[in-house]
C-alpha cells in the first residue's frame, strides 16, 4: 500500500514495496510527481530543484512543502525496515 501527500496537483508518493534493505540504492520509495506527470526521487528533487532529469523546475513553494513532509514520509516508508 502506498501513502500519498498532496499539494495542489503535486504529489509525493511513498511506496514500501520499493524499499530494499539489502540494496539501499535500488527502488524508488519516495517519488515526486509533477502536475504534468514528470517524476523524480524526493532526494534528487530537493537537491536540484528540478524534476524529470532537469526537464522542469520545481516551484520554491513546492520545494518548501517537500522539505516539511520529508521526515514524515521517510518515517512512514521505512517503518518496517529493521535498523
Amino acid at each position: 500500500m502506498d501513502k500519498i501527500w498532496k499539494r495542489g496537483h503535486w504529489q509525493l508518493i511513498a511506496d514500501r514495496s520499493q524499499v530494499f534493505p539489502e540494496d539501499p540504492g535500488a527502488g524508488t520509495p519516495l517519488l515526486v510527481m509533477s502536475p504534468g506527470g514528470t517524476s523524480g526521487t524526493l532526494h534528487c528533487v530537493l537537491d536540484t530543484g528540478e524534476i524529470g532529469c532537469g526537464d522542469e523546475s520545481v516551484p520554491a513553494s513546492v520545494l518548501s512543502w517537500l522539505a516539511r513532509v520529508q521526515d514524515e514520509a521517510e518515517a512512514w516508508v521505512y517503518a518496517d525496515v529493521p535498523a
